[in-house]
């Protein structure tokens, strides 16, 4: 990173213990941060202020993450926004990723991966194509996206639920993600994680963001 120009993330949280913490790991990081508890505040100083990094929770009390989302892409159409929740579902991840966040993190989060998705934001970093899948991998993920379950995808394509499971299983590894989260932003970005990658971060012990040492958890 430039020691001319440090990255400016802005953070909101309404959790101001939350935004405290983080805000420590951003700057201990070389990112500088400002940190809102408010929403519609963060809002106001994005029409004024520099910003090369959006970081926005989900559950607010002022205004929903994902509302906030389609605001700031409005207000700044090109700046990356990553989308923080404890509550991620298919649903909400399609919403997120169509609404044009870059990324969706699960709380609690982890200090390494929270400041990877940081810097390959930035970077606006492609990732490599994935190892092809079979006709069979893309029937069964095109379902898995629809929100449907491994007993009802099974009953559509006449298939053991074993089968769906094995065919679930090897698109996944394929794709390099671990869980169906990663499996929906995979998709809506078309920017497959390497297996290789994946599996080099579960064997290098990741530490948990604490408000000592910050992370958002709720």
């Amino acid at each position: 990173m430039s020691d001319q120009k440090k990255d400016m993330v802005f953070l909101v949280d309404d959790e101001p213990d939350v935004c405290k913490a983080v805000g420590i790991t951003l700057e201990r990081a070389s990112y500088q941060s400002q940190t809102f508890t408010s929403p519609l505040a963060a809002l106001d100083a994005l029409e004024h202020n520099p910003c090369d990094i959006f970081v926005c929770d989900v559950k607010m009390a002022e205004l929903n993450g994902l509302d906030l989302l389609r605001l700031v892409r409005k207000v700044r159409p090109e700046l990356p926004v990553i989308v923080l929740t404890a509550y991620a579902d298919v649903s909400m991840t399609v919403q997120a990723m169509k609404d044009g966040a870059v990324d969706l993190l699960e709380k609690p989060l982890e200090r390494g991966s929270f400041l990877d998705a940081i810097e390959k934001a930035l970077a606006k970093q492609e990732l490599p194509a994935a190892e092809p899948l079979t006709r069979a991998e893309k029937r069964v993920l095109q379902f898995i996206v629809e929100g449907k379950s491994n007993r009802q995808i099974g009953r559509i394509l006449h298939r053991s639920v074993r089968t769906v499971e094995d065919h679930r299983s090897h698109l996944m590894q394929k794709l390099g993600v671990t869980n169906i989260v990663e499996l929906i932003k995979v998709v809506l970005t078309h920017k497959p994680t390497p297996s290789k990658t994946k599996k080099k971060r579960q064997n290098t012990p990741q530490k948990t963001l604490t408000p000592s040492d910050p992370s958002p958890e709720k």
